[in-house]
């Protein structure tokens, strides 16, 4: 029997500090995953009407959800490059989850063409400076 197993990486800690660990324990028992990266803002902790809609973040302190707020959002494919990047070079799949998750989840459900089709523009074009290739698989947010 085969086994397929999805890690979605939605947050720049989860790129940071999860993708390492997980290549680590997976190396360890010689698992193969697929990793489907979100590659834009990282908004999770965020005061936004989405706020409800983001299964993955952790509550923070208040102090830290309003700086979180109030700061731009750090952008996951530019600070975490070399983590995701690990991930395939371990010979893990990897592929496309959304350039920014908040705004998939939020807007996808009533989108249009046209916006659909400019979302994963973005998407797969920050992929590909990422990796070097386009995205072979997607699975989407949410």
């Amino acid at each position: 029997m085969k086994i397929g197993l999805r890690v979605c990486v939605n947050t720049l800690q989860g790129a940071l500090q999860g993708v390492p660990n997980l290549l680590r324990l997976f190396d360890t028992y010689k698992v193969r995953a697929s990793f489907f990266f979100a590659l834009g803002p990282d908004r999770c902790g965020r005061f936004t009407s989405a706020h409800a809609l983001q299964p993955w973040c952790k509550q923070r302190d208040f102090a830290s959800r309003l700086g979180a707020t109030l700061l731009p959002a750090p952008m996951i494919a530019r600070r975490a490059a070399d983590q995701m990047r690990s991930a395939k070079d371990a010979g893990h799949e990897i592929g496309l989850l959304s350039f920014d998750p908040v705004h998939w989840v939020h807007k996808a459900a009533h989108a249009d063409a046209a916006w659909t089709r400019r979302e994963l523009t973005e998407s797969i074009d920050v992929f590909g400076r990422v990796f070097g290739e386009p995205p072979r698989c997607h699975a989407a947010a949410g």
